[in-house]
């Protein structure tokens, strides 16, 4: 009798991890457990410093995660970038690379790079005018929505005297400021 019962008991144990690992992953795709880190997503500024955004800044993203979809790799590009009012202009930019992890059940947290280019400062040489980080965090609303608070710095290519391409620790940025963006997955999950 207790054999059966310890049988049942881990019968239904083996039953129950089963059901999670098959309907798991696409629960979690469609927002309807933990947050698993993947897909294309576009990035829409709704928020420049505190009041609603004067323009239309965005760009677009590919989370790859690693095999637990609770971090995930950044690679994406600026889709429209600085106003042209703005110091910040540049010829082109280099793509968004980063990291972003999972933090709890509906929260994420990030941190990028990418480099506004000048091109031809000489025949054939374009030049790093300024190094771009942004780190935040974000809230997933729902299925395909996460509204995201990024934190911008940027630095002149003096801020990297050793050459890694990164700002060095304790290396002061010209400009700094604060945006909110409504983030969508592509395709919108309906």
């Amino acid at each position: 009798m207790l054999f059966t019962r310890r049988l049942v008991v881990a019968s239904a144990l083996v039953v129950v991890a089963a059901l999670v690992l098959l309907t798991g992953a696409p629960a979690v795709a469609q927002g309807q457990g933990a947050t698993r880190l993947e897909g294309a997503w576009v990035a829409r500024v709704v928020e420049f410093d505190g009041a609603p955004s004067p323009w239309p800044f965005q760009w677009s993203y590919v989370l790859t995660p690693d095999n637990s979809g609770r971090a995930a790799s950044i690679f994406g590009n600026v889709d429209i970038g600085f106003p042209p009012t703005s110091p910040l202009l540049s010829d082109a930019h280099s793509p968004i690379l980063g990291r972003i992890t999972v933090t709890g059940p509906d929260t994420i947290a990030f941190d990028s790079y990418w480099y506004g280019i000048k091109k031809e400062v000489a025949p054939g040489l374009d030049a790093v005018i300024y190094i771009g980080r942004a780190w935040g965090d974000g809230r997933v609303l729902g299925p395909g929505k996460v509204t995201t608070t990024h934190h911008f710095e940027i630095y002149l290519p003096a801020a990297d005297a050793d050459g890694d391409g990164l700002p060095d620790s304790g290396a002061v940025p010209v400009k700094t400021f604060t945006v909110v963006t409504m983030d969508t997955r592509i395709p919108p999950v309906r």
